[in-house]
């Protein structure tokens, strides 16, 4: 049982059996009550709850100050359950907690057991002056035997000092460690998200009889219709007979169905295995959780111990390239946990936070869950079970380091993990890797070979589950960390696995397929086309899709007190929110947005309409047998959550949720971008679970440009497949919406929109301009789309005319640069233009540019186009969606510089830093205009020569640069361009 007590009367005697009733719909009532841990101890449980004193030591000097025996004069109060840093924000070291508490009067011959749900990371506690233990691990629950040290009925003296290791030095030999920082310390992201540390789970008091459980494991076999337990127990002094009674109770109605016992002797009690014939018991799925009590007693003739596990019937297994629930595939629709929450950091503060997270997953239709980084509490998984999501948890090691106790942490942290949550029905697999080529000091052979090891620990702990060695793959060659962070690892090695009951080591391939949003056709296409030959397919991450919270409202979330005393999650959105009111400043988009809250809702829907494509070419994908969103809820730098940091949604989740149902609609339109008189080439298709459509209409719409909207509806027969092809001449240019809309009777089952573009490329005036470029074929190009060009070299004297200049055209030598750039900058000192496609910015800097203007690394981007002759013809200033997806590059140079220099940035983007710390946003530049002299110098980095030929939007846009650069060049003083290409014109 689980509760939460403070104050004065904290300690609290629970002595009574609960029996916890499972209600009959449980996603619309789980919030009705809080729900009950699974393991009920007929025994005394106390919380030690209350106000604790705390101290923090950063000098790491506690120990010879005498902190073992009293607290230092100056101490916080502080309670349980919660992380130091809810008190001492930012704070990472040695700390110390003191606690005085009145036990329980014991009956003779009990135990008396100290249990710490979780720590971190590493501790060593005193009771009544005595060391009782020390415990290393961040999540686990551990327990010290304290019978001989306790004073019942008295007052007791509770010391326990902490280390929360730092990112960048050691304290006692222990440093945290995440990507970029890697240590031997397994504790996940804890560098990168929250380095959090302390008692943040509770602390209990148990006095239990002489003879009682010390462990209790419930398998149920589906196949076999048998539930399998074993036990362990501890004897205390007695070594009379043993009665073990086991009961199966119908959770609705409190019947009891299945009645198992024996008797042993004293000498034998110490554990065993017993099985339970389950006949006639219904399954556990998604749609039908249902859970069974299992009533375990153990009994001598002077004592009782009884624990309740609750357990549902199911089976989870690969079988045919598919997983298979209950001898049925199933499809996994899921997404990414990763284990970060406001105020407690490392868990939800309260379970009704919890129930609200998993009750709207699944109400969105999601069915599994990846638990990351690190196990969940207990009455999470409580709520999972009765929900029915299934679950795949993972400890805490990735991103570590090899050292001489790597892997034995490793190993401690699996066992751990499966040791508390072996029971537990919603969890149907194991994972125990992520990205194994983050890990630092292993060759790719070595990382294999320690993956494998690691699967038979796992196995020894739990038979009757699937266990993954590794989600996203191997490297293939030596690495040395986070500078491997390979977007697509299906490149990789596949991942092993161990089927139920099996120490057989198969393939997988499970895979982290991430791509850069907006995404382009051809990208949507590849989801729609990955393939593992005869390995089942798991697409376990894919997304990210930057998506900016309200951040307002996040803020107004914590209390006054919590922003005063700057809680690191309410200073990390404070400072992002600033970071990027302060970009949307700069760049000077009030004009086109109004508000940075008004960009924030354009780039929501912009990134939920492309992973809705993305998922839906996933779903049409027959090779994937299941696929995972990344991610659940923002986790400090990734504000990439189908829900903001407070579980409230997103735009993204009810695009996803539509992208999920079944059956769902999908639209193809490709290409994006036609030139009037083009056929519009779309398909619509309907996708299912390998289930028929059911009976129902669909309607497609046509929204044209002028405001005028054509529809056609299609009544679809129970069982039909649906695949509608558009086949459709566009006259009229500009923005076209089409939408498709499945409905069955009043309900929409499923909708999706795609925008295509449409561009009148006819009776196109001569642009003619100087230029130099790569090669004969881009020229011939340039007059397909009505641009003539003459040749630019080092004596070139006409400033009347554009100059357009190829990166790539341009030698290697300092030479070429020194005369080919020299005129060009005096073509453009002297009140020319000149446009350059694609540079490599920071060598124009001395030759051409008179300030440095340097690249910008980004992570997930969010372009914005704003309003300027760049778009004529094109439509309105926007967030670039999938309209834009073919022309945007990976190349972006700092704004901040250009800005500095007396630049424009026409076409840019904003990205959060990604690796949280500092929490700002980058701006970087992708078409920009810079003043040289009396002129101006365009720069471009967008894919227009790559994307010439094909892109009716890409000629356009080149025309469209070439002709604002034009409307840039100013007459006088030509007679300056008579001095030679390496003499400066003096007018810069």
């Amino acid at each position: 049982m689980s509760a939460l007590f403070y104050g004065k009367n904290a300690l609290k005697i629970i002595t009574r059996v609960i029996t916890f009733r499972l209600p009959m719909s449980p996603v619309t009532s789980v919030l009705s009550s809080s729900p009950k841990s699974s393991e009920k101890l007929h025994a005394l449980k106390r919380e030690i709850g209350g106000l604790w004193d705390f101290a923090v030591d950063p000098e790491n000097q506690g120990g010879q100050r005498g902190w073992t025996e009293a607290p230092p004069a100056e101490t916080r109060r502080v309670t349980t359950g919660m992380p130091w840093e809810y008190w001492e924000p930012g704070y990472d070291g040695a700390g110390w907690y003191w606690k005085e508490f009145t036990a329980p009067a014991a009956t003779e011959n009990s135990v008396s057991m100290l249990t710490f749900e979780a720590v971190s990371y590493w501790c060593e506690c005193w009771l009544n002056g005595r060391k009782i233990g020390e415990h290393e691990g961040m999540s686990d629950s551990f327990s010290f035997d304290v019978s001989d040290v306790l004073l019942p009925g008295r007052k007791n003296h509770l010391v326990v000092r902490v280390i929360n290791p730092p990112q960048n030095h050691e304290v006692d030999g222990l440093r945290s460690g995440a990507p970029l920082n890697q240590s031997d310390l397994p504790v996940g992201k804890a560098g990168w998200y929250y380095n959090y540390g302390g008692l943040w789970g509770k602390v209990w008091l148990e006095i239990l009889p002489p003879v009682h459980f010390t462990d209790l494991a419930v398998t149920p076999s589906f196949e076999n219709s048998r539930l399998d337990i074993s036990w362990t127990a501890g004897k205390g002094e007695e070594s009379e007979d043993v009665s073990l009674f086991f009961e199966v109770i119908e959770p609705k109605s409190g019947r009891t169905l299945k009645i198992g016992q024996r008797v042993l002797s004293g000498d034998a009690a110490d554990s065993g295995e017993f099985s339970l014939r389950i006949d006639g018991l219904a399954e556990w799925t998604p749609d039908t959780p249902v859970l069974y009590d299992l009533r375990a007693s153990i009994s001598t003739r002077h004592s009782t111990h009884i624990v309740h596990r609750r357990f549902g019937i199911r089976e989870f297994t690969i079988r045919d390239r598919q997983f298979h629930l209950n001898g049925r595939p199933i499809v996994l629709k899921g997404i990414l946990q990763q284990r970060a929450y406001p105020r407690r950091l490392a868990g939800p503060a309260s379970w009704r936070l919890a129930a609200r997270e998993l009750i709207t997953l699944k109400r969105a239709g999601l069915n599994f869950l990846r638990i990351h980084l690190g196990p969940a509490e207990p009455w999470y998984l409580d709520i999972a079970d009765r929900l029915g999501i299934l679950v795949m948890m993972e400890p805490p090691i990735g991103w570590i380091a090899n050292g001489p106790r790597t892997e034995s942490r490793i190993a401690r942290e699996i066992r751990a993990l499966i040791s508390a949550h072996r029971s537990r029905t919603c969890i149907v697999m194991w994972g125990l890797f992520n990205e194994s080529f983050h890990l630092l000091g292993y060759a790719p052979g070595e990382m294999r070979d320690l993956a494998e090891r690691m699967l038979h620990v796992a196995r020894a702990s739990d038979p009757s589950r699937l266990v993954i060695d590794t989600s996203g793959g191997y490297a293939r060659a030596s690495v040395q960390g986070a500078e491997t962070m390979i977007h697509d690892t299906s490149r990789m090695d596949s991942s092993r696995f161990l089927s139920p009951q099996s120490d057989v080591v198969e393939k997988l391939t499970d895979v982290h397929v991430y791509c850069s949003l907006p995404p382009t056709n051809d990208t949507v296409e590849h989801y729609g086309r990955l393939d593992s030959g005869d390995q089942l397919l798991f697409l376990a991450e894919y997304g990210a899709a930057e998506t900016p919270p309200d951040f307002p409202r996040v803020l107004d979330a914590y209390t006054r007190q919590e922003q005063e005393t700057g809680l690191e999650d309410w200073r990390l959105h404070r400072d992002f929110y600033a970071s990027l009111r302060q970009r949307f400043e700069a760049a000077g988009l009030a004009e086109e947005f109004g508000s940075v809250e008004n960009w924030i809702t354009a780039v929501n829907h912009a990134r939920a309409g492309e992973v809705a494509d993305i998922t839906i070419a996933i779903r049409n994908n027959p090779n994937v047998a299941g696929f995972c969103l990344c991610q659940l809820a923002d986790a400090s730098g990734e504000l990439f959550g189908v829900l903001d940091f407070w579980r409230r949604p997103k735009p993204l989740l009810k695009a996803l949720s539509s992208a999920i149902a079944d059956p769902a609609i999908g639209i193809e339109a490709s290409p994006t971008w036609l030139a009037t008189g083009q056929g519009l080439n779309a398909t619509v298709r309907i996708v299912s679970d390998d289930k028929p459509v059911p009976g129902g209409e669909l309607e497609i719409t046509l929204h044209r440009p002028s405001g005028k909207a054509q529809s056609h509806r299609t009544v679809l027969p129970p069982g039909s497949t649906a695949r509608v092809e558009i086949l459709q001449p566009m006259q009229e240019a500009g923005i076209y919406r089409l939408e498709a809309t499945l409905r069955c009777g009043d309900r929409t089952i499923s909708s999706q929109t795609r925008e295509i573009g449409v561009i009148n490329e006819t009776d196109r005036p001569e642009i003619e301009i100087s230029g130099r470029l790569a090669s004969p074929a881009t020229e011939d190009l340039l007059r397909a789309c009505k641009v003539q060009c003459e040749p630019f070299g080092n004596n070139h004297r006409d400033k009347s005319k554009v100059v357009l200049l190829e990166w790539n055209a341009i030698a290697s030598s300092a030479n070429s640069h020194w005369e080919l750039l020299g005129q060009l900058r005096n073509i453009v000192e002297t009140g020319g233009a000149a446009v350059i496609l694609n540079p490599d910015t920071p060598m124009l800097y001395r030759w051409l540019l008179p300030q440095f203007v340097g690249v910008q690394p980004v992570m997930r981007t969010s372009t914005y186009l704003k309003r300027s002759p760049l778009l004529d013809g094109l439509g309105e200033p926007c967030v670039a969606g999938r309209l834009y997806s073919e022309i945007l590059g990976d190349r972006w140079d700092n704004a901040d510089d250009v800005t500095a220099a007396g630049g424009t940035v026409e076409i840019g983007a904003f990205s959060m830093n990604m690796w949280t710390r500092p929490a700002t946003y980058f701006w970087g530049a992708a078409v920009y205009r810079l003043p040289i002299g009396r002129g101006t110098l365009f720069i471009s980095h967008l894919n227009l020569l790559q994307t010439l030929e094909t892109s009716p939007l890409s000629r356009q846009l080149l025309r469209n640069l070439l002709n604002y650069a034009g409307s840039q060049i100013r007459p006088g003083n030509e007679h300056r361009l008579l001095r030679r290409c390496i003499d400066r014109t003096g007018l810069a």
